[in-house]
């Protein structure tokens, strides 16, 4: 599968499991919306690696499109980590502080998050975990798969390599 489909997928794939186990579970909120039934405030954490990464110009428009398509009710929550693991961890508490109904974190450092994803298990808010395993009570994780991606990326190059450099910069 070509990477930017794969992103697709992981993607869509997350913003889905999340708005479900958000509607089917959470706060107990009543109030009717929009095609989901619920104002649903959704988490987003990313790890961050700068503003010209692929976190910010690609998954992050991309999700937060899908939730706009799946629920137009549903707000965002969105916070970009800076590659620091604490950081990360206090953005999680922010968000379990502000009652979001389910988180979708793509983690900094698999152990250095999971006290906060205990607190928010404990605080019945989902956990739909996003290309990055993080460690705890997770509901759910969603990535690509490694040996397709390693085949699909190896085949290129050996095809790069056998084309040469000057075809590949033109195609």
């Amino acid at each position: 599968m070509r990477p930017c489909l794969r992103g697709v997928v992981g993607a869509v794939t997350a913003v889905s499991l999340a708005v479900g186990l958000a509607a089917c579970g959470g706060s107990g909120d009543s109030g009717e919306s929009g095609g989901s039934g619920r104002n649903l405030k959704i988490g987003l954490l990313l790890p961050g690696y700068g503003g010209t990464t692929r976190w910010e110009q690609f998954d992050k428009p991309l999700i937060e499109q899908k939730i706009k398509d799946l629920c137009a009710d549903c707000t965002v929550e969105y916070a970009d980590a800076r590659l620091s693991a604490a950081t990360q961890g206090q953005q999680t508490e922010a968000m379990i502080t502000k009652g979001v109904d389910v988180l979708i974190l793509a983690s900094v450092h698999a152990e250095a998050i999971r006290s906060s994803i205990r607190d928010a298990h404990a605080a019945d808010i989902p956990v739909v975990a996003y290309d990055h395993l993080a460690e705890g009570p997770i509901s759910a994780y969603v990535s690509f798969d490694p040996t397709t991606s390693a085949n699909s990326r190896a085949g290129h190059f050996s095809r790069l390599w056998a084309t040469g450099p000057a075809t590949a910069r033109s195609s």
